[in-house]
């Protein structure tokens, strides 16, 4: 229990820190009609997690990558955020556009990521 918890803690640490290097030195760069940082953050974070379900068997290790540092680097709070602002603001079209392509594409993403794990074992 006490090994899970940290391994938790490390993992989360590690994927908060790596999800805020990438949204300030990546999501600059991106064009500015969605947050495109955060989708593309939380896309990767669904094919790893993908992967990682299928591959990784030692259920500590899993837990640290899984819960830990995906769990730290994906960020549905942030997404949900995005999207209440563009709704507060009367961009209707805008914020249901996100949330859809967020979902599906988070979807589409792990259900890859899946796939390539079962095609590789």
């Amino acid at each position: 229990m006490i090994a899970a918890v940290l391994a938790v803690g490390l993992g989360g640490a590690l994927g908060a820190v790596t999800r805020a290097w990438c949204t300030d030195h990546v999501g600059p760069h991106l064009p500015e009609q969605l947050p495109w940082a955060t989708l593309g953050i939380n896309v990767a974070a669904c094919f790893a997690i993908g992967i990682v379900a299928h591959v990784v068997m030692d259920s500590l290790v899993q837990t640290m990558i899984c819960v830990g540092f995906l769990g730290g680097f994906s960020t549905m709070s942030t997404m949900c955020h995005e999207a209440v602002g563009y709704f507060m603001k009367g961009d209707y079209r805008r914020c249901f556009g996100y949330l859809a392509v967020s979902y599906a594409t988070a979807l589409g993403a792990t259900a890859l990521g899946f796939a390539v794990a079962a095609a590789l074992s």
